[in-house]
């Protein structure tokens, strides 16, 4: 998915609460299409036109389902309540409140939230590690309240996925803010990510072509204008991609040696 097409999902998550951005915030989050690896395709240019028609509506705040992760033993605790309610207050849907134990990787398989919000005190470490886990092959916003405000294990935090450490700053009127700012800088480091990886591909192909080239060059005696059409056609001719293209000559290669 583009940067452009995932700011543009966002930005309707912000603004509106009904019609398509209802169904995206409820059934696809931004970052759960990017989890399936979804193509924009030709979706974007209706999403622009989405976005300019959403822009004249009043703004109103994403709905979001949201799982809560506390430290064992403290699912019932006064702060998991305080935070579920408060969620619960702003309009979003609350999962459930689970312990950062063993069974969390598979609680957040089977409920696939599009938040996580952690409070942890006394095992900040270890409910660190089981989000880890939980979090590997599907990153989403997380957000950890803590009075925990050891540097060290901030920058843990910050490398296992979390998007907002928030330290002895756990009020209930300002969860939602919280929220909006996790959200939004998450968007910002996915499209950053998508952007990275492009370029890394990119760079891929570039070599894979060049080493093709450098092939040709010495097996028939090509130029490298010459190298590269002959790669051009064979690409036309087979259906594939320059890069593909690319690949074959480099293994027919390897087996002539």
């Amino acid at each position: 998915m583009c940067p452009l097409c995932w700011r543009v999902r966002i930005r309707l998550q912000m603004r509106s609460a009904s019609g398509l951005g209802a169904e995206w915030r409820t059934s696809c989050s931004p970052w759960r299409m990017a989890e399936r690896g979804s193509d924009c395709g030709s979706d974007c240019g209706s999403e622009r036109s989405t976005e300019r028609n959403t822009e004249r509506s009043t703004e109103r705040k994403p709905t979001l389902s949201v799982l809560i992760v506390t430290d064992p033993h403290a699912e019932t605790s006064d702060d998991a309540i305080a935070i579920s309610t408060a969620l619960a207050d702003a309009g979003h849907l609350v999962l459930g409140v689970r312990a950062g134990d063993a069974t969390l990787p598979e609680a957040m398989a089977r409920l696939k939230p599009d938040m996580v919000v952690v409070k942890s005190d006394s095992a900040v470490r270890d409910v660190l590690e089981h989000i880890v886990m939980a979090t590997r092959d599907a990153r989403r916003p997380i957000v950890m309240f803590t009075d925990d405000a050891d540097r060290p294990t901030m920058r843990s935090a910050i490398g296992a996925g979390v998007t907002a450490y928030v330290v002895k700053g756990l009020q209930p009127d300002r969860v939602q803010a919280v929220i909006d700012v996790a959200v939004e800088r998450f968007a910002g480091e996915q499209a950053l990510r998508f952007e990275l990886d492009a370029a890394r591909s990119e760079l891929s192909d570039r070599k894979t072509i060049d080493h093709a080239k450098r092939l040709l060059i010495a097996r028939k005696g090509l130029s490298e204008p010459e190298a590269h059409r002959f790669l051009q056609d064979l690409a036309m001719k087979k259906g594939l991609k320059l890069r593909d293209a690319a690949e074959r000559v480099i293994d027919v290669e390897s087996l002539l040696g």
